[in-house]
């Protein structure tokens, strides 16, 4: 056996010369020197029987002096020896005496590094992921507060907790921590420090690793410059960046950027002048697997499988070429008709990639989705229901960690990828398969909005929560829809700061209120045993195909319409609309100009009734015999005014059926609860607000809104509620949020807006209301005094009390899609906040129109028994008859929309 290099003996000898001044030092030094150099002696020749246990006596020795910085030196390099000689039950033994000793029980940079070459040099490249991290997290903690959080070591140990975190899994909080400690590297030690450069790579590794690469392309660019600047083309660092460079291009689809850096690759392979190195024959091998993918014909003939299929097997190739090539071996096997071995290609490349990357990785659910599609190309579809429901667990439990957890867009974009490409084969797979009908539909309700089973269940418990505990639910369900939503975009540092104190605040209090909840009945939330057998719910969901995991538009294949259709005691039914676009061309109603006398300011509204029964028509069987129909829109139908449509005869959906518009499926579980007007109530009402503010005339006056709350008020009053009128200059924000916690009822007739998108600026930030005292438009940030209420300052408030939240104000009902809800904007921000239900506009509504119409709404909630729906579905009536004056026209009347949960 050899011995230990005779550099590292080196340094353990000068480290046993006495270097410190200290008198028991150096008294302890002589004592310890003449061992050590025995010990050195026996494991040079090979010796390790004797010489392990001499060093082991040998450092306990020094462990017990008063020289703790040397002590704990000694131990991690001598640990970092043995490791490098791959004597790893010896490095390890090492490592653990080390951090028993007496010397690791107060925190210094050396127990830092201790931990931090523990975690690194040897327990990462073992089994146990837990124990890897809890060292890793240990060095950190300790070298930020010894060293500084700029240190050299500290950066390093950042970086290596940001890795292990990205490789076991936990994505979002690996890729946050690798771009934070990048931009610290680059602050601290510059541009041109090899470290920066190594933060850099592993950044763009993660990127890569999520199908990010055109993220991690000006990274992995400028890596290749200054690698080949300072360690020349013969160097290991050159050709990983070339080689990272090939795989963006590969994944982007770019062919000659690919070849080109795969060629790179090779090249400097060879420079590398290494007999044992085989990176010359990787670079080639990626070479020939990009010339396969980017030749359809080639994948037709047979000498291209026994290609792939070579570098599949290849003992030297890299695990992702080995997963790479199986997969793209089983398509061109499937294009072959070979559709069992390509089943077996991409099982094994499903076992590679959980092998290397873990189960909970996005490589890996994309390699599982692989092999579920190719048992349904195989006939096997019991074996393919049942993969699709795996993945539907694990995926979703995954999404929802990494969500849940920290801010990242990209991992945001990833998942929504995921989805996509999982609800996609599942819906296809569906389609044509009865059995898994139950099983997609249950997938894509979830996947929809992205919600917890926590967070389903406390909505269903609150209110048969004893009175002490409802309040605490309620802020637990409020907090972690805050906490979902600000988690699934991006954020700056600043705000991920905060997001981590929310994080912590809902974590915290939901343990509290779950101890408490532990001996209580949890409720089935089954959506389908909450509809009655009059009942039928239409979700719809968009299902789309994107290439690999790229979020790009380009890389999307294929996007369809599918509607899934729940009836009390029937397996759902599905509808497969066909490409998206051609739907979506038919329902968007024409535009035309708006008049002057609207709340808003200077917009385009939609114009009436320009189609036919579009997406009920299809459903008339399944919806036979329905008289109550609830609609849950995707988020590319949100705009779409569906009191506008109409089925042969003419007739509007509210003469068919009593619609209920709910914002997730889940909400047909509430829709009945506190669903009228109850007398001893109270409600907050606000209209004819004065928005100048001192010389700034603020938005344009809205007349008819000061006679809309007024007769409100009296109607409310003469149904036994208690109101609070807030108008003129009395309408400020912080009254308003003063009045709102102890109201039922909240109407608000105003201003309101949904600024087109900006880079950059959340759509919670584009859209809101206008209030008070507001002046003239402000750039939007947090201010609770400015007279601009916006979606994502609502979000923050505390709705739960209020039962009907009403909006009479333009565009109240539009947002963007979002990767974690149906939309982003002030019906999310409404939601989140608490409230059960929201009246909102769709477009653009007239003045004196909207205020006659709402006036009338409240009336027919007045009467005896009748929902707020009902109540909504006859005002509807009235407009389309002519008894509303200046609501006759489907601009005002459909703009309308009510939004339940």
């Amino acid at each position: 056996m050899s011995g230990l290099s005779v550099s590292r003996i080196s340094v353990l000898v000068a480290l046993g010369a006495g270097l410190l001044a200290s008198a028991p030092a150096r008294a302890q030094t002589q004592t310890f020197t003449p061992r050590l150099d025995g010990c050195e002696q026996m494991l040079a020749k090979g010796d390790r029987a004797q010489g392990v246990p001499c060093l082991r006596r040998a450092l306990k020795t020094l462990a017990a002096g008063t020289d703790d910085d040397r002590t704990l030196t000694a131990y991690r390099e001598w640990a970092e020896a043995f490791q490098r000689s791959r004597e790893t039950e010896t490095a390890k033994a090492l490592f653990e005496e080390g951090l028993a000793t007496r010397a690791a029980q107060k925190p210094s940079i050396q127990l830092g590094l201790l931990h931090f070459y523990y975690s690194y040099r040897l327990l990462q490249h073992t089994p146990d992921t837990a124990a890897s991290l809890d060292h890793a997290r240990k060095a950190l903690d300790i070298l930020e507060r010894m060293a500084g959080p700029d240190a050299y070591d500290t950066i390093s140990a950042r970086d290596n907790l940001a890795s292990q975190l990205t490789n076991s899994g936990a994505i979002a909080l690996g890729l946050n921590l690798a771009e934070a400690n990048y931009e610290a590297a680059e602050r601290a030690l510059g541009e041109d420090e090899p470290l920066t450069w190594r933060t850099a790579n592993n950044f763009a590794e993660g990127l890569r690793s999520i199908g990010r690469p055109e993220a991690a392309v000006p990274i992995d660019r400028m890596l290749l410059r200054k690698r080949i600047k300072h360690y020349g083309e013969g160097s290991i660092q050159a050709l990983v960046s070339a080689s990272n460079q090939g795989l963006n291009y590969l994944e982007l689809g770019d062919k000659e950027q690919a070849l080109r850096h795969f060629d790179l690759q090779a090249r400097f392979g060879k420079k590398l002048a290494d007999p044992r190195s085989e990176h010359e024959a990787q670079g080639y091998a990626w070479a020939t697997y990009a010339a396969i993918l980017f030749d359809p014909d080639r994948q037709t003939r047979p000498k291209s499988l026994e290609t792939l299929t070579e570098i599949k097997n290849w003992r030297s190739a890299p695990e992702l070429m080995q997963v790479k090539a199986a997969q793209l071996a089983a398509t061109v096997a499937e294009k072959q008709g070979k559709v069992r071995q390509g089943l077996s290609l991409r099982e094994a490349a499903y076992e590679i990639s959980k092998a290397t990357y873990t189960e909970r990785n996005p490589l890996t659910f994309d390699a599982l989705l692989g092999v579920a599609e190719a048992h349904v190309r195989n006939q096997e579809p019991d074996k393919a229901l049942a993969l699709f429901i795996r993945l539907d667990t694990t995926l979703h439990a995954w999404a929802l960690q990494e969500i849940g957890t920290s801010g990242n867009r990209f991992i945001a974009e990833t998942t929504r990828v995921l989805a996509d490409n999982f609800l996609y084969a599942f819906g296809r797979f569906a389609l044509a398969e009865p059995s898994a009908r139950s099983a997609f539909a249950d997938a894509a309700g979830r996947w929809k909005t992205m919600e917890s089973g926590t967070r389903v269940r406390l909505r269903q418990m609150v209110d048969q929560l004893p009175d002490d505990l409802r309040p605490q639910a309620q802020e637990v369900i409020r907090l972690m829809g805050q906490q979902q939503e600000v988690l699934s975009e991006r954020r700056s540092a600043a705000d991920r700061v905060a997001d981590a104190a929310l994080a912590a605040d809902a974590k915290a209090k939901l343990a509290t209120l779950e101890a408490r909840l532990k001996d209580m009945p949890a409720p089935s939330g089954m959506v389908a045993e909450a509809l009655a057998d009059k009942d039928a719910l239409v979700n719809f969901v968009v299902i789309t195909r994107r290439a690999g995991l790229r979020s790009s538009a380009d890389a999307i294949e294929d996007v369809r319409l599918v509607a899934v259709v729940r009836r009390k005691g029937l397996t759902p039914a599905l509808h497969d609309y066909g490409p998206l676009d051609g739907i979506a061309d038919r329902l968007v109603a024409e535009r035309k100009p708006k008049g002057e006398d609207t709340r808003d300011a200077g917009k385009e509204k939609a114009g009436g009734a320009g189609f036919n029964d579009v997406l009920l028509a299809p459903l008339a069987g399944a919806l036979g015999g329905a008289e109550r129909l609830f609609i849950v829109p995707s988020a590319e139908l949100y705009a779409v005014p569906f009191p506008l449509l109409r089925d042969d005869a003419g007739r509007y959906l509210d003469e068919r059926f009593e619609v209920h518009i709910l914002t997730r499926e889940d909400a047909v579980l509430t829709a009945g609860r506190n669903d009228r007007l109850a007398s001893g109530g109270k409600a907050l009402l606000a209209g004819g607000l004065d928005f100048s503010s001192g010389k700034e005339k603020g938005a344009r006056a809205l007349p008819a809104t000061a006679r809309e709350v007024s007769q409100i008020d009296t109607v409310l009053a003469s149904a036994g509620y208690s109101t609070t009128l807030l108008t003129g200059a009395a309408g400020t924000e912080p009254a308003l949020k003063a009045a709102i916690p102890q109201a039922s009822i909240v109407h608000l007739a105003t201003h309101g807006f949904f600024e087109e998108p900006e880079r950059g600026v959340s759509a919670l930030w584009r859209a809101g209301l206008v209030l008070a005292r507001s002046g003239d438009d402000k750039p939007p940030r947090p201010n609770p005094t400015d007279g601009f209420l916006y979606a994502q300052e609502l979000m923050g408030w505390d709705l739960s009390a209020v039962d009907l939240v009403v909006l009479s104000a333009c565009e109240t009902g539009a947002g963007d899609e979002s990767a974690v809800s149906a939309i982003r904007g002030l019906p999310t921000a409404l939601g989140i906040a608490g409230a059960r239900r929201s009246l909102l506009t769709l477009w653009p509504v007239a003045d004196t129109g909207a205020a006659n119409f709402m006036i009338a709404f409240y009336k027919h909630a007045a009467e005896p028994g009748t929902t707020y729906a009902a109540a909504l579905r006859q005002t509807r009536r009235d407009a389309i008859a002519g008894k509303i004056r200046g609501a006759e026209d489907p601009d005002l009347w459909a703009s309308f929309v009510m939004f339940e949960g």
